[in-house]
């Protein structure tokens, strides 16, 4: 009985030391974005992803553009098969004050040897605002089929993280910030895998911070946090624009309506 209770915990500790030691490569060349509108012929006659064979599609590249008064994002993504088509649905956060996100996307089809683009209707982006506090923008990306690879730029808040990891496998993920003197902040990196590009320090104004070959994290049963399991980069002190008590509670102004909210907790 002894001797079968060592061989387990042998075989136990084994894996384990197995398991902490694992790690992704690097690719030694990989692929970064490309400017909206161009997409290669190789990525449209490609079958499948090279790193996870399995998956319905892939995020071609995803990447991010902090600025003090900006975020832009710009993200393509590759359709293997109709299980896929499903990633064209797209449904992101926007401001519920005044300020409204740009977005632009397109399709992109291989049809006869021939690249055929598919633009955006205005029409299928939808806003739906929830409370004062928060709204939504969805919009469906239009002629998705089996191959297709579809992109879309969008200008929204940036709420302090940078995901690098998604339910897709990435090939390339980058954030870029950009401050200028006089702001502070640090970013967090919460990471496995080693940055294939990586430029600044943590306090720096410019830094670039990038992953390539990053695989996908579904659900699985009995996941704690599903956003504390993501590789990411967690920005500290990038949003200031409301950094003192007056700021605040002018905001607090704005987003309350007092005949309909204050005054009704009221009690005279």
């Amino acid at each position: 009985m002894k001797k079968a209770l060592s061989a387990i915990l042998l075989c136990t500790i084994a894996m384990c030391a197995n398991a902490q030691t694992t790690a992704v490569k690097v690719p030694a060349q990989f692929k970064e974005a490309q400017p909206y509108g161009q997409v290669d012929m190789e990525d449209l006659e490609m079958k499948k992803c090279d790193f996870e064979p399995d998956a319905n599609a892939e995020v071609l590249f995803d990447v991010g553009n902090l600025t003090p008064t900006s975020f832009e994002r710009h993200v393509r993504i590759k359709i293997f098969n109709d299980f896929g088509k499903n990633e064209g649905s797209v449904r992101l956060g926007d401001y519920a004050l005044d300020r409204r996100s740009e977005i632009k996307g397109e399709t992109f089809n291989l049809v006869n040897g021939k690249v055929e683009i598919t633009q955006l209707d205005n029409k299928s982006i939808y806003r739906t605002k929830e409370d004062k506090f928060r709204a939504y923008v969805a919009f469906a990306l239009p002629n998705i089929k089996a191959g297709s690879v579809i992109e879309f730029i969008v200008k929204v808040p940036f709420y302090g993280v940078w995901a690098f990891q998604t339910n897709l496998p990435t090939r390339y993920s980058e954030i870029k910030t950009d401050f200028p003197g006089g702001i502070r902040f640090k970013f967090i990196p919460h990471v496995k895998q080693a940055f294939v590009k990586n430029v600044g320090l943590a306090t720096d104004f410019v830094q670039i911070k990038a992953l390539a070959n990053v695989p996908s994290l579904p659900d699985e049963v009995f996941m704690s946090s599903r956003e504390t399991n993501l590789q990411r980069i967690e920005f500290v002190g990038v949003i200031n624009n409301y950094g003192t008590w007056p700021a605040i509670g002018q905001l607090l102004l704005t987003l309350f309506d007092r005949d309909e909210y204050i005054d009704s907790h009221i009690k005279v």
